[in-house]
């Protein structure tokens, strides 16, 4: 079965890597992947989200931000200097905007997940 992607979706698929360039993101699709939607649902979980797309913004293979939702792409970088600046990871979501302290023990755990979820998708029909 071919899944399609949902509108918000597809945008961002496209947007993100005109914006930072080709091999810059990585896409995961949780219609296409059980893993993917599995991990998904991790995210569900800890955070509450509920839409898609789910974006991860790393730099310097560090998680700086999570993002529920489209979003301006250069958004991105403000983003990062926010979450460096307070020293954590940024989360925006339909819920509200939110800080995870990279020095408070339950923070520090949720991160270490997010990062390893985000970086442990399958990238399926590329």
């Amino acid at each position: 079965m071919e899944f399609q992607l949902v509108p918000g979706c597809q945008k961002m698929k496209e947007v993100l890597p005109e914006y930072y360039g080709e091999g810059s993101t990585t896409f995961y699709d949780i219609g296409a992947s059980q893993h993917n939607y599995n991990i998904y649902m991790n995210f569900s979980k800890l955070l509450g989200v509920r839409g898609v797309p789910l974006i991860g913004i790393f730099y310097n293979n560090t998680l700086y931000g999570v993002v529920e939702g489209e979003f301006p792409p250069e958004a991105a970088q403000e983003i990062v200097e926010k979450a460096i600046e307070n020293n954590g990871v940024i989360i925006l979501i339909s819920s509200g905007t939110y800080l995870l302290p990279r020095n408070e023990t339950k923070a520090i755990e949720a991160i270490e997940n997010m990062t390893k979820w985000f970086l442990n998708g399958e990238v399926v029909g590329q």
